[in-house]
């Protein structure tokens, strides 16, 4: 079947032309005749949503796990990682048993994302002190045994970090590190030992210093790991967006960090053990810490268009970027052979309609 697109992003270029998916494949790109004025872009991946619907991934149960996953393609996501904020792990270990797999008509997910529990106290953000422990391979293991994890975010200096990361590579599981007090040689260290990615650059971590430099400032300047951000206009500035743009370059990954508040109304929600509620454009804790956000993936994909973002640039931050990171290999770029997994936007870059694998699942 053709997509009836005028144009799709493919690599850093906008193509003019239709797409063609057959068998779940995408056959063809930049076919004439091409009408109307929609543009496809590769499925948007978030590998940091921590709810969505008043449901935070903590508390979901398989039905939760099931109508969010078919939810969230609205947004044009066609694979995610729910994440978990740090709790007791225990309780982290049942909530990663109660995901039920493969849910028909929704998005792929890639597997639990961690966020925690072995973080910094000095930065823990919205995470409750009380559930963050010391890097421990026991309890790490535990939780994987519990059931399918693809990422964990941690602080590299901790007592046990370093050696945590080793585990946790030789497992296959992606590295990030956040909510961190770490040095600069603290960090590369952590770099040059597999850690993959830093998360919500900025956020949750040592500030800068141009004599005492820490984990951010490794961030910005050493050009092997992966930089996650929430452009959601209040986790970063303007100024401070444009210079995670810069200093990613190809290795830019938007994120939502979204909450049970998103598509919630008037419903009381909570992150982790925490009841959060909007003030300022995003979920704050009763203290007005930032709690996570109310971003979607198609919004960040505006957002980055507003900051001044060229279009397939944009593209790779949502998609291919993202499934880099994950470890997607048929996703995340439009090219024959690939899987059809594709979001199409109209001319005001609002979802129309999203594919998995070459079938339908959101219609606008």
């Amino acid at each position: 079947m053709r997509l009836g697109v005028s144009a799709a992003v493919v690599d850093d270029a906008v193509v003019p032309g239709d797409v063609e998916v057959r068998d779940g494949l995408i056959t063809g790109v930049g076919l004439t005749p091409a009408t109307g004025s929609s543009i496809a872009v590769p499925g948007f991946i978030d590998v940091h949503v921590h709810g969505y619907q008043g449901v935070d991934f903590i508390d979901a149960d398989q039905d939760d796990h099931a109508r969010i996953a078919r939810s969230v393609t609205s947004t044009g996501v066609t694979a995610y990682q729910p994440t978990l904020i740090s709790q007791p792990v225990d309780d982290m270990a049942e909530a990663i048993r109660s995901h039920p797999g493969a849910v028909d008509n929704g998005a792929r997910v890639l597997g639990f994302h961690l966020e925690g529990p072995f973080l910094s106290p000095d930065r823990a953000g919205a995470h409750n002190p009380t559930a963050l422990r010391m890097p421990s391979i026991n309890e790490a293991k535990q939780l994987l045994d519990a059931g399918p994890v693809a990422q964990m975010t941690l602080a590299p200096e901790l007592a046990g970090g370093l050696e945590l990361i080793d585990y946790l590579v030789t497992e296959g599981i992606t590295v990030s590190l956040g909510h961190s007090e770490a040095s600069a040689e603290i960090t590369h260290q952590a770099v040059a030992r597999g850690a993959a990615a830093f998360t919500h650059v900025f956020n949750a971590m040592r500030p800068m210093s141009h004599r005492d430099p820490g984990i951010l400032d490794a961030a910005l300047s050493q050009g092997g790991a992966f930089l996650t951000a929430v452009f959601d206009g209040v986790h970063l500035s303007d100024e401070a967006a444009g210079v995670v743009i810069r200093c990613a370059g190809y290795q830019l990954v938007a994120i939502t960090d979204a909450t049970a508040a998103v598509g919630a109304g008037d419903t009381p929600v909570v992150l982790g053990d925490a009841e959060i509620e909007i003030v300022d454009g995003a979920p704050r804790l009763p203290d007005g810490t930032i709690a996570g956000s109310i971003l979607t993936m198609d919004r960040a994909f505006r957002n980055l268009l507003d900051l001044g973002v060229e279009f397939p640039a944009v593209a790779r931050a949502t998609s291919t970027a993202p499934a880099l990171l994950a470890g997607i290999a048929d996703s995340g770029t439009i090219q024959e052979g690939r899987s059809a997994d594709l979001v199409v936007l109209d001319d005001g870059y609002e979802v129309l309609q999203t594919l998995i694998g070459g079938a339908e699942v959101f219609h606008s």
